[in-house]
């Protein structure tokens, strides 16, 4: 028995960096797969700013997206522990945070050009772009265009098509 007790642990440890490893990769699909308005992309920046709030196992999982290319940009990987230099982001994934913390840094973004993304089953009742949802051992995408619209975002067809398109309630 003492053996499944230290073996659980690491198995859970396991599918939730799996976890985190998966919506790092949609998060960066999403970044390839949308517009941002010109005023919103510096034009001397060689780099779209994607900022993480979330723990070591969060970090982990997007460290692998520094510098992957998205259009003709590198996107630089960055880790906030407050809810500050956010007008710096283009993407912003959002773990952990408590909902009081999610609701102000969603109405800090409010219809600015930054692509929302967080795992809240609320995220997009207070404005965020996209939900990834966890049910039944699978990651449902869930998107708020109307939201999308409001930034100036333009988020590819391609992309809307594996996700449900849902309104806040």
């Amino acid at each position: 028995m003492a053996g499944f007790a230290c073996i659980s642990p690491i198995h859970s440890y396991a599918d939730i960096a799996q976890e985190y490893n998966v919506k790092a990769a949609i998060s960066l699909n999403f970044a390839r797969f949308t517009e941002w308005p010109e005023a919103a992309l510096k034009k001397d920046s060689p780099s779209i700013n994607l900022c993480v709030l979330g723990d070591n196992v969060v970090e982990q999982a997007f460290t692998e997206l520094n510098n992957k290319q998205v259009g003709g940009r590198l996107l630089n990987v960055s880790y906030l522990t407050r809810l500050r230099s956010l007008e710096n982001c283009q993407v912003v994934f959002v773990s952990g945070l408590d909902k009081n913390k999610i609701i102000q840094l969603l109405a800090e973004i409010n219809k600015k050009p930054i692509l929302s993304i967080g795992e809240q089953d609320y995220f997009i009742d207070y404005g965020g772009l996209v939900n990834l949802e966890m049910a039944d051992g699978k990651i449902n995408i869930q998107v708020n265009v109307d939201a999308a619209k409001q930034t100036g975002l333009n988020i590819s067809s391609r992309v809307l098509k594996l996700a449900k398109i849902v309104k806040p309630k």
